[in-house]
């Protein structure tokens, strides 16, 4: 569903990193703008991703794919060596937040070796866990994982990683 040379090249793993990534921001957008404009950028970061140790090689990675417009607007992804149509692809996410988001996600994602599958395995004892709550399942589970990982205590108002300082993973 992501086109591009780039995500063909990615591993497995790596791919399911990227799908990730496009889901975050695909909230309230029409499916080819996260996927087909947005997948291909998020495939470039995620391969480039493999080499970085620390959340500041996180927040430059992302500042290195993103371009700032006018203060209070939302950063713009744009892929380095991809092209649609013979244009530069770019992708804005609808919310700041989802920018936060990914950085966090590729921040604690460094201590499970940038590896979303190796993240949820290392709570494999949590996800299935015996449980007598119908509202319980290890599906579940990895949601709210999932929701750890990329979501959780993410507050609203930052837009930029350009205008952004300090600590934000």
């Amino acid at each position: 569903m992501i086109p591009g040379p780039v995500f063909a090249s990615l591993n497995a793993c790596s791919q399911i990193l990227t799908h990730w990534l496009c889901y975050i921001t695909d909230q309230q957008r029409p499916w080819q703008d996260v996927w087909i404009r947005g997948g291909p950028i998020f495939a470039e970061v995620v391969q480039q991703y493999k080499n970085i140790t620390t959340v500041e090689g996180v927040l430059d990675l992302l500042k290195a794919f993103t371009t700032s417009h006018r203060p209070g607007s939302v950063d713009t992804l744009r892929s380095k060596h991809q092209t649609s149509q013979g244009q530069m692809i770019t992708y804005t996410p609808r919310y700041g937040s989802h920018l936060l988001s990914i950085a966090r996600t590729l921040n604690t994602l460094i201590d499970f070796d940038r590896n979303i599958a190796c993240y949820l395995s290392s709570s494999a004892s949590f996800i299935f866990e015996s449980s007598s709550s119908e509202d319980d399942s290890p599906a579940l589970r990895v949601v709210f994982l999932l929701y750890v990982l990329s979501h959780d205590n993410i507050h609203t108002g930052m837009t930029s990683f350009h205008s952004q300082r300090g600590d934000i993973c």
